[in-house]
């Protein structure tokens, strides 16, 4: 039996402006710190954390200065998170049928969130609800991360369950089951942030 190695491209790359309310109703679930990489016994992950600092000290102007931030970046709201997933696998082949034997998903993250270069600037007022409204953000953006955690081991499961197939038709049938479950996650994010106003609801703006 002769065993070889195919790797599919990327499948899905998904911008979501940062949202509001929690993506999960179950209040007692915990979530991973934002900078934790999660374990990943379905393949790998990885997390990268992007900072655009503001230097300003007065409201207003911290608002004029995140506006213009977001707008440089093509940022719709105050933080992004930014998802990939790859998938590679291996098959066996006898004939012309191929049966996969290993299946590997990787999962990328990318976010972006505001950094006071100088905190110690603000009014004490002003400190506390800029440390209010980071929280609210970062717990956004904790929700998002989980969604795509969420969705890669759903990708990896499903891909466990394609059985051996006619060469040809591999391949085809290990993409289809990941843009159904990655599409799957789209919908996920975007009622994500239309149920919560893109966080206003819970309390990321400022």
């Amino acid at each position: 039996m002769k065993s070889t190695r195919r790797a599919l491209a990327a499948v899905a790359a998904v911008a979501i402006a940062v949202s509001g309310c929690s993506a999960f109703s179950e209040r007692g679930r915990s979530r991973l710190p934002l900078e934790a990489e999660p374990e990943a016994p379905w393949g790998t992950a990885a997390v990268d954390i992007q900072f655009y600092e503001l230097r300003e000290s007065s409201r207003e102007k911290l608002r004029d200065e995140i506006r213009t931030a977001r707008a440089a970046r093509g940022m719709r709201d105050h933080g992004d998170t930014q998802w990939q997933i790859r998938t590679s696998y291996d098959f066996a082949t006898s004939a012309d049928v191929c049966a996969p034997t290993r299946v590997d998903v990787s999962l990328e993250l990318r976010m972006t969130l505001p950094r006071l270069r100088n905190p110690d600037a603000l009014s004490p007022e002003l400190r506390a609800e800029w440390r209010r409204f980071l929280r609210a953000l970062r717990d956004h953006q904790a929700n998002h991360k989980q969604i795509a955690i969420d969705c890669a081991e759903q990708v990896s499961t499903g891909l466990k369950t394609v059985g051996a197939l006619r060469c040809e038709r591999l391949g085809e049938a290990m993409q289809s089951i990941t843009e159904e479950i990655t599409s799957a996650c789209h919908v996920r994010n975007a009622d994500y942030d239309l149920r919560t106003g893109h966080g206003e609801s819970e309390g990321a703006t400022f």
